[in-house]
């Protein structure tokens, strides 16, 4: 059986709000900023007062497209 492609994995995964994520790891509303109901970022403090906190650096970004937006 072949392995699917990434983008069929992505349109077959099911999100959730971030919200719910974030209350399953403890984490409350105070300590997320909502951008939308799936997008948030993770307050430092929130991450350093976990005794379990990873040490994942997770780093996006993005090119420049020719009239300079990006």
């Amino acid at each position: 059986m072949p392995q699917p492609s990434d983008l069929a994995i992505a349109r077959a995964a099911t999100l959730r709000p971030i919200a719910d994520v974030a209350a399953k790891l403890g984490l409350g509303t105070e300590t997320i900023p909502l951008f939308s109901r799936r997008k948030a970022k993770i307050l430092l403090d929130a991450v350093s007062q976990r005794p379990d906190r990873g040490r994942l650096v997770l780093v996006t970004g993005i090119n420049l497209t020719p009239a300079g937006e990006g």
